[in-house]
Order: C-alpha cells, then structure tokens, then sequence
C-alpha cells in the first residue's frame, strides 16, 4: 500500500495506526522470545525482590508483600537438607571401596640434618590419597564345553555340555559388553561411533557401528519384555504423568529426517518411554488403556482421547502456565509479576509438603492455596477483557483460563503434584542425546531407542547403576517367565539387591 491509497478520514488511519502498534508489539514480543531462545539464559529463576519492586492497584492476599519470607506452618515439618558427599566442602577423602594401590616415592629426599649433619631417623609415614584413573580391559571368555559319548554305542553320537546362558546366543557380545555399550549411548550419551573409536583407542578392539546396532535392536526385543511389565503396572495404578518431545528419525531411501516423537509416562517410581512417528491422541490412549485414576499433563491436545474416559481424570501443570506468565513479564511487568509471585507461593506450598502423607498434603495445600488461588483467579477473569488475546499476557491468562479446572486438580488430591516437572525432567536424557547423534536411523531404531532409554531411566529412579543392572538381567531375560520378568524391572531389582547410586 502506497500513500496514494491511504484513506482521507482521520479515524481510519488512526485506527491503521494503532493496529500497526499491536502488530508491532506482537513482533517484538516474538522477536525477544527468539533471541532468548537462540541466545539467552535458559533459566527462568526469578529474583524475588524483583517481583516486590512490579507494583500493582491491589495485592490479592498479599502474595507480593509474602514473595521472600514464605509462611511456614507448624504443622508442616520442612524438609531436611542433604548432606554433603566425602565429608563436606574441599574434602579430598576418597570412597573405601576403591581398589587401592601403595605408590612409595622413588625421591630420596633429604637424609642427613642440615643442622648437625647427623643421619636423620624414620619416625613415622605421611600417606595422601589421589583418585587415579586406569583404561577398562577388554577380556577374553573362553568357554570350556565338555563333549562326551558313549564307546558301546557310537551311533547315539556326540554330547555337548550347553553353554553357559547369555543374552544373545550367538553373538560375540557377552552380556558384559552390551550393558557398557546400552549404558554408555542411553546414560552417558555416547554415541555408537565414539564408542567404536574408543574401543580401537584405548583397547585395540574393532567393533563397527552396524555390529553394535544389530546388538541393540535383539537386545531390546528382551528389554522389551521388562518395559510391558512396567507398563502394565503403571495402567494398574491410580497416578500417571507424562510429557513428549522430538526425535529426529531418518526414512526413506534419502534418509530425510522427519520429527518423530518420545513420550514419557512414570508414576515417580519408574517410566516408560515410547516412540511414534507421529503425535496423535491415539498413542497416549492406547499405552494407558484401561487406566483408572489421575493423569497429569501439559495443556496439550494429544491427551485428549484418554482424557475423555470417564475412568481418568486429567491434572494441570502449573510450571506450565508460570511459563508462559514469565514470558510476559516484559511485556507486562505488573500483571506477569502479581501471576509468577502466586505461582511461586504454589511451590513454596510444594518443596514443604514433599514427605508428607497425600491426606495431609491437600489439607495444607488447601489451607495455604486457596486464598491466593482465588484471588488469581479473579485477576485472570478482570485482565482477560482487557489483553489482546495475541499479545504475551493475553496467552498466558487464556492458557491458565482454560486449563484451570485442571490446574487446581492437585488442591483435591494428595497425591498429585503441583507441576509435570518429573517426567518433562526424565526427557532431558533423551534430549541432550540428541543434541550428541542428532537423530536414530529408522523407525526401528527409534523403538529401540525408547526401550533402553526406558530401563536407563528408571535404574537412576531406583538408584541403581544401569550397567551392574543390566549385567546381572540381561542373560536372566531369554528363559524368563512373565512372573519371573515382574520381578526384573528395575524397581523391582533395587529393592532386593538396595540402591547404589544417587
């Protein structure tokens, strides 16, 4: 539009021009959220003296005079810290379980008083400890099978004595290799191909990616086994939560990537992963089919099939909706800050009630929530006829307007927690191994991936190392029953072998 085809009324073009501010305002708003996202902190910490400086007509049960100095009940018991590991700040004691090696110092050192010039005489030792690190060994199982035959009948032929069990059956993987290559790639993020040139490094084995790959796809049919067990035993319980994110998967005879997707579904103890090519609401209804009880999400539509079963009922997530609130708060400081100070009142709430029975986590839930939920409540309801529905502030209080039925679920129900952070927290694993192989190369792998990421996670739910796990299942797995497979999960296996890690 030139200036020829500018209209004459002066009402028109200021209402042009207003529109053209909005529009403005719209592509900064999108603009700062991008360069945040490309370039920006990630965290979305808020100083709490920060929000008190915000200013508002009206503080709704002074959540803004209580941001810094939270109310403590007596009745709520706060939780004790954590100890220190190895004795505190700069302590250099190592752990006692470590093979230990006496090193003697080849130094003379000095032998003869420099007052006197008499010989010095040994009156004791100093010993100071160092954490040393020795390359693993590969090592060589030569299997010993005795063969026999009977000498008065040599058509019966020869006996073997069978092989001692192992995960795959004619591999050349024992079960010790494959828990260092699935612990590697799903815990630590190797990737294959480091692995490989790892090996060649500093063992002088040549183990290609393709041989590891076909490793990790038959091992993943038995861990298979595992990861339904505990599927079932999460559609069997009353609590569920569960989030999604990308994953980069590569098809066709081009090997174009396409955005696949990982979800997670856990009940705290322990979470499933899996894959779909594609994010509909069918997925999530078909891994919880049957499930009767509270399931925590996001405000995502993918969820609503399983929602609209009369047997579940669905729970909002609060960081969710803070989210949205904090990218707001430049846009529209006062407001953004009255929401985020009551959001944080909400996990105040939380972080005290964490070890307490759910009956008496919503009653204090209850006590301490109600008031300020209230108040926001209506504060959303008066902005919501005032804020451009596609400015920041806008989406936010249409977000939390639409979802809150559903975010004050945790109000009613102990057992609930206020936010999804758990099972968005258990994607992070998969998330920062993306970022090391970019994508899995099929479909197929994509599967497999979701298995072992599914067993890695839950061992570090249940405190235990996924390799001494995996090292000890794996060649119980080909012969077990599906009894015998309930007692492998590794929640299972934590309780009776205790947790060893953090």
């Amino acid at each position: 539009m030139d200036h020829s085809n500018l209209p004459n009324d002066a009402e028109t073009l200021k209402q042009m021009v207003l529109a053209l501010q909005r529009h403005n305002a719209d592509l900064a708003s999108q603009l700062a959220a991008l360069k945040r996202r490309n370039f920006g902190r990630r965290s979305e910490r808020i100083v709490p003296n920060q929000l008190s400086l915000l200013g508002e007509d009206t503080d709704p049960a002074g959540v803004l005079s209580k941001v810094g100095k939270p109310a403590v009940s007596k009745a709520v018991p706060r939780r004790k810290p954590r100890k220190r590991r190895g004795g505190g700040r700069g302590s250099r004691s190592l752990p006692k379980h470590l093979d230990t090696i006496d090193v003697t110092s080849t130094a003379p050192g000095p032998t003869a008083c420099p007052g006197c010039s008499g010989e010095l005489k040994k009156v004791g030792e100093d010993w100071s400890e160092r954490l040393e690190y020795i390359p693993g060994h590969f090592k060589k199982l030569r299997i010993r099978r005795i063969k026999r035959a009977c000498p008065r009948c040599p058509s019966a032929g020869i006996f073997t004595q069978p092989a001692p069990p192992f995960a795959l059956e004619k591999a050349l993987a024992a079960d010790g290799l494959l828990a260092k290559i699935i612990a590697d790639k799903f815990a630590d993020h190797i990737p294959l191909n480091r692995q490989s040139k790892r090996f060649i490094r500093e063992c002088g084995v040549t183990l290609s990616v393709a041989t590891m790959c076909g490793w990790l796809r038959a091992v993943s049919g038995l861990l298979r086994h595992v990861v339904d067990a505990m599927t079932a035993e999460l559609v069997a319980g009353t609590f569920v939560q569960s989030d999604a994110t990308g994953l980069p998967v590569l098809e066709g005879s081009q090997n174009k990537p396409r955005r696949g997707h990982l979800w997670s579904y856990t009940d705290g103890s322990q979470v499933v992963m899996k894959a779909t090519m594609t994010g509909q609401q069918t997925h999530p209804a078909a891994v919880l089919e049957g499930f009767a009880g509270t399931l925590l999400t996001d405000g995502a539509g993918a969820y609503n099939l399983i929602s609209s079963s009369a047997d579940v009922s669905r729970a909002g997530c609060w960081a969710h909706a803070r989210r949205k609130f904090f990218e707001a708060r430049t846009e529209a400081p006062a407001k953004a800050g009255v929401a985020l100070a009551t959001i944080r009142e909400i996990f105040i709430v939380e972080r005290e009630v964490g070890e307490l029975d759910a009956q008496t986590r919503s009653r204090v839930r209850k006590e301490r929530l109600c008031g300020p939920l209230s108040a926001l409540k209506r504060r959303l309801d008066t902005w919501s006829t005032t804020a451009r529905p596609q400015s920041a502030l806008g989406k936010a209080i249409t977000y939390a307007r639409n979802q809150w039925e559903t975010l004050i679920v945790f109000l009613d129900d102990g057992q609930v927690p206020a936010h999804n952070n758990t099972s968005e927290r258990l994607l992070r694993g998969p998330v920062v191994g993306r970022k090391n192989w970019m994508f899995t190369g099929s479909e197929g792998g994509a599967k497999t991936a979701a298995v072992c990421f599914s067993i890695v996670a839950s061992c570090m739910m249940a405190g235990i190392d996924p390799y001494e796990y995996l090292r000890d299942v794996l060649s119980l797995l080909p012969d077990a029953k599906p009894d015998e497979v309930r007692a492998l999960t590794p929640r299972v296996w934590a309780q009776r072998h205790g947790p060893k890690i953090e």
